[in-house]
């Protein structure tokens, strides 16, 4: 490592960088807010999914016991979005209608 590379050219900044305040836009409203609003009774439901998640040893495929309203099911947890929880045998079961899941 004798040879001597070339210099990198580096700009000076000597002005205020404010790009997210001069471009940010939003387009939300109050009735966008109201809808993603987390209900106090699911939080404890959200807080043991997410505990499944992130304790889990496989990430992509999680075996788990999940109680709702009507029946118990034993299945296996690929994923997961804001509303309902995405099972290996294609159902999508509401988070709003769990009572209670645990990994098995």
């Amino acid at each position: 490592m004798d040879k001597k590379l070339p210099k990198v050219f580096a700009n000076e900044i000597n002005h205020d960088i404010n790009n997210n305040e001069k471009y940010y836009k939003s387009n939300e409203s109050k009735k966008d807010l109201e809808v993603f609003k987390i209900d106090e009774s699911n939080q404890s439901i959200n807080e043991k999914i997410n505990k499944l998640f992130l304790d889990s040893i496989h990430k992509y495929i999680i075996k788990a016991k999940i109680i709702t309203v009507d029946d118990v099911i034993e299945t296996k947890i690929v994923g997961r979005n804001r509303n309902s929880i995405l099972t290996l045998d294609k159902k999508v079961i509401p988070i709003k209608d769990i009572v209670d899941i645990e990994s098995i």
